[in-house]
């Protein structure tokens, strides 16, 4: 966190850098215009319930603001040799030796995804990825929209 606080206050910015769960983000109800959640919201703590994320992030933004964020693909490195439970996979064989043992919700396709951010979020607009990066096959959603509730 010191140095995201460094470089940022460099720049002139005074950031509130904060430490929070996807499921509890610690901000107070619609405090964002823009929420950027890449590369994270699909980690899974102990209760396994991903909904309670996109209910989170829904709450922390205020009316009409944008959500942009970041899905692995099913078939994106990340979840090599993984272990898949009832739409979660157990990372197993992370390249990088970071994210071993722990737990992610996966998604089928972009059906799947609508699904579950439309209970939040309208009009889901999609991009997607497919990188060979440095010979990882880099596979991934990129999504984004207003809040609907």
């Amino acid at each position: 966190m010191e140095t995201v606080r460094r470089k940022t206050e460099k720049y002139g910015f005074d950031p509130d850098i904060r430490v929070g769960l996807n499921n509890n983000l610690g901000f107070m109800n619609e405090t964002f215009d823009f929420v950027l959640s890449w590369n994270v919201c699909y980690y899974l703590d102990d209760n396994m319930d991903f909904s309670s994320h996109v209910r989170e992030y829904a709450r922390v933004m205020k009316k009409d603001a944008i959500l942009v964020f970041s899905i692995p693909c099913k078939d994106c490195f990340v979840y090599k040799d993984g272990i898949e439970k009832s739409g979660f996979m157990e990372i197993k064989n992370d390249w990088f030796g970071i994210r071993n043992g722990s737990v992610q919700i996966i998604f089928q396709n972009e059906e799947d995804i609508m699904n579950t951010f439309g209970t939040h979020f309208k009009e889901i607009t999609f991009g997607k990825i497919n990188d060979d990066c440095f010979g990882l096959d880099y596979k991934w959603y990129i999504g984004g929209r207003e809040w609907l509730l």
